[in-house]
C-alpha cells in the first residue's frame, strides 16, 4: 500500500499471502512505500498475513488501526527506510470501545524511535510464541494503554488449538493511565521500563508517566525487575489483581526495592519472589486483600550471618 486508505470492513476478507520479509520495498506486505501515509483500517472483517511481516512505513508512514474484526498475522515491523528510522503506528481500539483481536505468530519488531503502539480495548492474541522488542542501539518507543472499560486484553492461550500454552514477551515500557489485561493459560513476560513523571517545560507540574493498571486473571505474569511497572515500584497507579490458580512472580530484584505500593488484590492467587538475594533488596506490601485463600511466598537466599531479617 504506497499510500491511501484500505479498509477492511465487516464480511470482507484481505489475504496476504506472499512470504518476503525482507528489509526492502520487495517486502510482501508494506505499508506507506511512498513519502505519503498508507493506512489499513481494519473495521470488522479479517485480515490474514502469515508468511510475512505488515512492514509500517518506508518512506512514507504506515498506519494499521484495528477497531473491530480479527487479523492473523505473522508480525509487524516498524523499521523505515533509514537504518536509524522506525515509525507507523499501530492502534487497537480506543479508550471506551473497541472489539478488534489481533493475534500475532512471531513478533513485533523495532518499535524504537517515532514508532507509536497505542493499545486501547481489544485482544492481543498468540498464534506461537511471540515477542515485543526493539533494536538496542536505539532508544525505545514506549507502549501506550489507553483502555479503560475492558482494557487491553493480552491472550496467551493459542488461538488455533485453544489448549497450548503460550509465552508473550514485551521488551518495551508502558506509559498511559490504561488497563493491561492478561488471561489464557501460559505466561506474559514484562521486560521494558515504564515510562517515569517528568517535569514539565516551564513549570514543576510533574508529566505523568505509567499511571495505569496490570491486570493477572489468569495464566502467569512475570517482571523483570521494579522498573517495569514505575520508577523505584513494582506496580503503581490502579493495583494488581491476582486471582485464583494464577501467579504473580518476579526475577532479578537484587539490591533494589519492590514495592507493591497500590492495593494488591489475591483472590486465592500466588505472589511469589524469588530473588530477594542482598541486603538492600526489599519487598513492601502496602496493603493486602482478598475473597478467599491466599498464598504469599517470600523466598530469601545468600543468607549472612550478623543480618537482621524480619516480616513486617
Amino acid at each position: 500500500l504506497g499510500h491511501g486508505v484500505l479498509n477492511v470492513k465487516q464480511g470482507a476478507v484481505l489475504n496476504v499471502t506472499g512470504n518476503n520479509n525482507q528489509h526492502a520495498t520487495a517486502a510482501s506486505f508494506l505499508l506507506g512505500h511512498w513519502a505519503y501515509s498508507g493506512d489499513l483500517n481494519l473495521s470488522g472483517g479479517t485480515l490474514n498475513a502469515l508468511q510475512a511481516s505488515m512492514h509500517l512505513s518506508w518512506d512514507g508512514t504506515g498506519n494499521f488501526k484495528a477497531t473491530s474484526g480479527t487479523a492473523n498475522l505473522f508480525g509487524m515491523d516498524f523499521w523505515a527506510s533509514g537504518n536509524s528510522d522506525f515509525k507507523g503506528s499501530f492502534t487497537l481500539g480506543a479508550a471506551t470501545t473497541g472489539s478488534a483481536r489481533v493475534n500475532i505468530s512471531s513478533a513485533i519488531t523495532n518499535v524504537a524511535g517515532s514508532a507509536n503502539i497505542q493499545l486501547g480495548e481489544g485482544t492481543l492474541g498468540a498464534l506461537g510464541n511471540w515477542n515485543m522488542s526493539y533494536n538496542t542501539t536505539y532508544a525505545p518507543a514506549y507502549v501506550s494503554l489507553v483502555g479503560t472499560l475492558n482494557g487491553t486484553i493480552i491472550d496467551t492461550l493459542d488461538v488455533n488449538d485453544g489448549t497450548t500454552a503460550r509465552t508473550v514477551t514485551f521488551q518495551n515500557g508502558f506509559t498511559g493511565d490504561g488497563k493491561l489485561v492478561k488471561v489464557g493459560a501460559g505466561t506474559l513476560v514484562l521486560n521494558g521500563s515504564a515510562k517515569v513523571p517528568v517535569p514539565a517545560e516551564g513549570n514543576t507540574d510533574a508529566v505523568p508517566g505509567f499511571t495505569g493498571t496490570v491486570e493477572l486473571r489468569e495464566g502467569d505474569l512475570t517482571v523483570k525487575d521494579s522498573s517495569v511497572i514505575g520508577q523505584g515500584t513494582l506496580l503503581i497507579g490502579g493495583g494488581l489483581s491476582v486471582d485464583a490458580g494464577s501467579t504473580l512472580g518476579t526475577t532479578n530484584i537484587a539490591g533494589g526495592t519492590a514495592t507493591l505500593g497500590a492495593a494488591l488484590t489475591l483472590n486465592g492467587g500466588v505472589l511469589s519472589f524469588d530473588s530477594l538475594s542482598t541486603d538492600t533488596a526489599a519487598l513492601t506490601v502496602n496493603s493486602v486483600s482478598g475473597n478467599s485463600a491466599t498464598d504469599v511466598q517470600v523466598a530469601l537466599f545468600s543468607l549472612t550471618t550478623n543480618t537482621n531479617y524480619a516480616l513486617l
